[in-house]
């Protein structure tokens, strides 16, 4: 199969999971169009000249820029995907506009070049992550609140009877947000800090987004009430000055190693893979964090995500050299681990 003929299997899967009413893709060198309505290829006479591809379309615009307005309408309106060499134009038109015989908003994503097998490789990925992304984020919808938060109480169970938990001293945690639909984090956060006013060895961080290019910092905090503020993504997140005015003490700048952090994530296979949400700020502070601890020679922390049923695939997800695995996950159902160190570590405490 070719690398046309996989990017156009990749954006099929992509809108075969979308919701919207009418759409098809365009592959302007060679204009391949495939209408999955009538599930046919499309001769480029047929496209009206309003959407064919132009030059426009191929003008280099930074990812960073207009990622946030991409990740909210993609669901309504289709993707474009742009390289140099190729481009993918997805086209979708909503009902109303369908209506009134009006072409639907055009999305571009400019990414890498498709010139080489390693870029087309890369592409492939990415568009496989999209549509996961995609599936799973409509089936968290669909989840019944109900049995969320019978998975949520499940899942706490399961973690504060664990030794490995307990014996945890320093801890790294997710806040929980409920647009997101992750697994409630709260009642968690609340034992972990309970924790730390009785032991002195205790230490909890949590995260601080710091800038658009994932950059994270995991901060000290005492009290959910205080040291917590919402930030421009609605997440809530430690003040980078304590009550006293200091700056918190930092993960990074610490002087022992973490046992445990507990990860959030969108998707996760039965193989330790985890697909994040796409800013890539835990794979960029897992990286780090995980040469600092080799520099220093301390052991590796244990990596736990918390995950809903439908988050949990059965095919692997699609991961790039720049995805860090994790070392366990944890359901409704109990935990599962992915490695040898991570099975006796769990396994023995």
């Amino acid at each position: 199969m070719g690398l046309i003929d996989n990017v156009a299997k990749m954006v099929v899967t992509l809108l075969l999971d979308i919701n919207t009413c009418n759409r098809q893709f365009v592959e302007c060198r060679g204009c391949i169009v495939f209408d999955h309505v009538t599930n046919k290829v499309v001769n480029t006479k047929a496209i009206p000249r309003k959407i064919r591809p132009h030059q426009s379309l191929q003008k280099q615009t930074k990812l960073a820029e207009c990622d946030e307005s991409w990740r909210r309408d993609v669901e309504h309106y289709g993707r474009i995907v742009g390289g140099q060499g190729i481009v993918v134009v997805v086209v979708a038109a909503a009902a109303a506009a369908r209506k009134k015989q009006q072409v639907g908003r055009r999305l571009m994503i400019p990414m890498a070049t498709l010139s080489s097998p390693a870029g087309s490789s890369m592409e492939i990925v990415r568009l496989q992550k999209t549509a996961l992304r995609t599936i799973v984020r409509r089936e968290l919808r669909k989840f019944s609140p109900e049995v969320r938060v019978q998975e949520d109480e499940a899942i706490q169970k399961h973690l504060f009877s664990a030794e490995w938990y307990q014996n945890s001293k320093r801890i790294c945690a997710y806040v929980s947000c409920a647009s997101l639909r992750e697994v409630v984090t709260s009642h968690i956060l609340s034992d972990l800090l309970g924790k730390q006013r009785q032991y002195a060895d205790t230490k909890v961080y949590v995260p601080r987004v710091e800038d658009m290019e994932s950059q994270m910092r995991m901060l000290h905090i005492t009290n959910m009430d205080d040291d917590l503020i919402l930030n421009h993504m609605n997440i809530l997140e430690p003040t980078p000055l304590d009550s006293s005015g200091n700056p918190r003490d930092e993960v990074m700048q610490a002087n022992e190693p973490l046992d445990l952090l507990l990860l959030p994530g969108l998707a996760f296979d039965r193989k330790g893979g985890r697909l994040g949400r796409g800013g890539g700020y835990y794979d960029v502070f897992l990286q780090n964090y995980l040469l600092l601890a080799k520099d220093k020679g301390w052991k590796s922390p244990l990596l736990v995500a918390l995950a809903y049923s439908p988050q949990i695939r059965d095919d692997p997800v699609p991961v790039d050299p720049t995805d860090v695995n994790i070392d366990a996950l944890l359901s409704c159902n109990g935990i599962l681990t992915f490695n040898s160190e991570a099975e006796e570590q769990i396994s023995t405490t």
